[in-house]
């Protein structure tokens, strides 16, 4: 039986334990394996922006248990005290990684859980914890299903090119279409500055018995042009309801070289665009510190006096994309907006319709 990537179920890289958040440490992963232990709200915050965490479920994740830490530290509060320091501490994790909308969506949830619990009299702290259990647990089931169907897009004789790490369902659509006895082999684009695709991609690759080939970022478009790969697959930090997607930095510039070699690009949409945002203009991209495109792995890569810039994201628009694979099956990414109107089945149970 084929053995499945460690990354692909988000429990193996996050818990929390004896009132602590516990995470895999992904700036040293695959090379070293180290946990990190966060005491308090502060160091897990510390932890997203420092990419300690990556990903835009898991770091969602993270910073729900960090309000259930904060919580536990507050709770002798009187509720004034108690729900000022609950906001300030959303304030201060919303403001950790802007673009991804998971983050959002897990900081609302956790602020109703706070006050039904604290209106009923439960403990907050704890149901925080259980509310955010729920998430990574529909996380997983979700990243599953998309990986399903997202393996019914792979044909046989894939040469897939990525960006970045595409996550749990990534790792999915290639462990489901090779147990489906398709021939498939991943092309993963290095992804500097923090090297996701030579890592995280790779690594999870090499976990399944995928053929992985490493490429530097400048390398994709000759790679489709010479049919060295032909079909391109990536995720989406945030997807508008008309097709827009916010990802990685360079996934644009791919998109486009798929689109002028008639290359298919699929994306692996999750649980599907962010209600109520339209068009390129509801897409925040992140701009992170210019030093970090100074360096890698650590080291730095070029001299003093040399200026940076480092946009974490870019929009892609919806013309480049050819399907959106998500938990509720395939759609056309300008119709993508139908997904909150289709209910959900089980692709396990019920058969799919590609």
């Amino acid at each position: 039986m084929r053995k499945l990537a460690l990354l692909a179920d988000r429990f193996n890289t996050l818990w929390m334990e004896d009132g602590k958040v516990h995470m895999l440490n992904r700036r040293k992963y695959p090379f070293v394996i180290e946990y990190v232990t966060c005491s308090n709200l502060e160091e897990v915050a510390e932890c997203i922006e420092n990419m300690t965490i990556q990903g835009a479920p898991p770091l969602a994740y993270a910073a729900g248990l960090a309000l259930s830490m904060l919580a536990h530290e507050h709770e002798m509060d009187s509720e004034q005290k108690f729900f000022e320091a609950f906001e300030a501490g959303i304030d201060r994790l919303m403001h950790t990684r802007p673009t991804g909308w998971d983050l959002g969506y897990v900081m609302n949830g956790c602020r109703e859980v706070a006050k039904s619990s604290y209106d009923f009299g439960r403990d907050v702290a704890e149901e925080i914890r259980k509310y955010v259990y729920v998430q990574i647990e529909d996380g997983n089931r979700i990243a599953r299903d998309t990986g399903r169907y997202a393996a019914d897009l792979i044909r046989d004789g894939a040469r897939i090119q990525t960006i970045c790490f595409a996550g749990a369902a990534l790792a999915y659509m290639l462990y489901f279409a090779a147990e489906d006895g398709k021939d498939i082999e991943l092309f993963a684009s290095e992804t500097r500055p923090y090297l996701q695709g030579a890592r995280l991609t790779a690594q999870s690759c090499v976990e399944m018995g995928i053929p992985v080939t490493v490429i530097t970022d400048n390398m994709p478009g000759y790679l489709m042009e010479s049919g060295k790969t032909n079909v391109f697959v990536s995720t989406a930090d945030k997807i508008t309801m008309d097709g827009y997607i916010a990802n990685k930095i360079g996934t644009y510039q791919i998109a486009m070289a798929a689109f002028d070699n008639d290359i298919p690009y699929y994306l692996l949409g999750y649980n599907g665009p962010v209600k109520g945002s339209y068009g390129p203009s509801s897409l925040k991209i992140e701009e992170r510190s210019p030093e970090e495109v100074l360096h890698c792995l650590g080291q730095r890569t070029s001299v003093d006096g040399v200026n940076g810039y480092y946009p974490a994201f870019d929009i892609t628009s919806p013309r480049y994309i050819s399907a959106v694979a998500t938990d509720r099956g395939i759609f056309p990414a300008r119709l993508i907006g139908k997904y909150h109107e289709k209910p959900y089945l089980d692709p396990f149970k019920n058969p799919r319709v590609i």
